[in-house]
C-alpha cells in the first residue's frame, strides 16, 4: 500500500466493517479510542477504512498461511497478545514433533504477560514430553542446560498474591531480584504489592526448558514441581 492510498484512506468515511466494531472501544486508563483486534492493535485509533483495509488484507494471508500449514507465519501475522490463541488454535495438529515446540518457544519468549495465562500455559507444556524437550532450546541453551546440576537452585522475584504459582523462575539471583524490584514501584503508587524473593530447588529432570534468550537464565517448570527454601522481603 503506497504513500497516496494510506492518505486517501485516512480521509475516507467509511465506517468499520460490522465484525471489527466490538474490538473498537474508549479504552478509560489512555484517555482514548483503540482498535484491539488479534490481527490489528491500533493506538489510538486512526481511520476505520484503513483498519478495513488492512484487517481484510491480513485475513486473506492468515487463511492463505493455515491452508498451506505455514504456522510460523500464521503466528507472526498475529499481534503479540494473542499469539498464544493462535498458537493453541491448531497446537492440536502439530503435537509431538518439533514444530510445536520450537513454536511454543517462540511464543513464550516473545510473550509479555504469561501469568494472565498460566492454566494455558500448563496445557501447552504438558503436552512437551520430556525426551522432546530438547526441541524447545536453540544448541547453547541445551548445552548449558545439561551443565546444570541434578538439583538445581530457582530464583523468583514477585510481587502481588499468588505469583508464588508461576511457571518462570530463574537461576539468576540478579535477575530474580530484578524482577521483585519492579515492585517497589507499584507498592509506592498505592497498589498492594510488596517485593519478594523467592528461593527454591528443583529437580533437573522435571525443569521443562532453560532459555537464555532474553539474558534472564529462565527455568520454565510447573511450581508444584519447585521445593520452596525461602522467602525474603526486600522492603
Amino acid at each position: 500500500m503506497d504513500i497516496g492510498s494510506i492518505n486517501a484512506l485516512m480521509k475516507s468515511d467509511e465506517p468499520l466493517l460490522p465484525e471489527l466494531e466490538p474490538y473498537a472501544f474508549f479504552d478509560p486508563n489512555l484517555k482514548m479510542r483503540i482498535f484491539h483486534h488479534p490481527l490489528i492493535i491500533d493506538v489510538p485509533f486512526t481511520s476505520a477504512a484503513l483498519i478495513n483495509a488492512r484487517y481484510k488484507f491480513k485475513k486473506q494471508k492468515l487463511e492463505e498461511y493455515l491452508a498451506s500449514g505455514d504456522y510460523s507465519g500464521a503466528i507472526a501475522l498475529t499481534e503479540r497478545p494473542y499469539r498464544l490463541d493462535r498458537f493453541m488454535d491448531f497446537m492440536d495438529d502439530i503435537a509431538g514433533t518439533a514444530e510445536f515446540c520450537k513454536l511454543a518457544a517462540d511464543v513464550w519468549i516473545d510473550s509479555e504477560n504469561i501469568h494472565r495465562n498460566l492454566d494455558e500455559w500448563r496445557e501447552v507444556w504438558s503436552m512437551v514430553a520430556p525426551s522432546n524437550r530438547e526441541w524447545l532450546h536453540e544448541e547453547r541453551e541445551w548445552e548449558a542446560f545439561q551443565s546444570l546440576p541434578d538439583r538445581i537452585e530457582v530464583y523468583r522475584g514477585i510481587g502481588v498474591e499468588g505469583a508464588e504459582n508461576g511457571l518462570s523462575w530463574t537461576t539468576d539471583v540478579d535477575k530474580a531480584q530484578w524482577f521483585a524490584d519492579r515492585n517497589t514501584n507499584l507498592a509506592e503508587r498505592g497498589i498492594d504489592a510488596e517485593p519478594i524473593l523467592l528461593t527454591g530447588t528443583v529437580n533437573k529432570s522435571d525443569v521443562i526448558a532453560y532459555f537464555l534468550q532474553r539474558g534472564e537464565s529462565e527455568i520454565v517448570v510447573l511450581p508444584e514441581k519447585v521445593a520452596l527454601i525461602r522467602r525474603e522481603s526486600l522492603f
